[in-house]
C-alpha cells in the first residue's frame, strides 16, 4: 500500500514537471538563438566603426557561442 502511494505520487511530479517544460515555449529554438548571434554581429560592426575593436572581438565571440 504505502508503495502504491509513494509510486502514484512520484508519477504525478514527473507528469506535472513534464507539463510545466513543455509550456516553457523551449526558448532555445534554432532561430531565436540565430537572431541573437544577428544582434551581436550588427552592433559589433558598429562598434569597429567607432574604433572599439577589443569590445567588438567580445561579441562576435559571444556571437559565436
Amino acid at each position: 500500500m504505502k508503495f502504491l502511494i509513494t509510486l502514484l505520487v512520484f508519477l504525478g511530479l514527473s507528469v506535472n514537471l513534464n507539463l510545466v517544460y513543455a509550456a516553457s515555449g523551449g526558448s532555445n529554438t534554432g532561430s531565436s538563438l540565430y537572431k541573437s548571434g544577428k544582434k551581436l554581429v550588427i552592433k559589433a560592426k558598429k562598434l569597429e566603426k567607432k574604433n572599439k575593436i577589443e569590445k567588438a572581438e567580445k561579441l562576435y565571440l559571444k556571437a559565436l557561442n
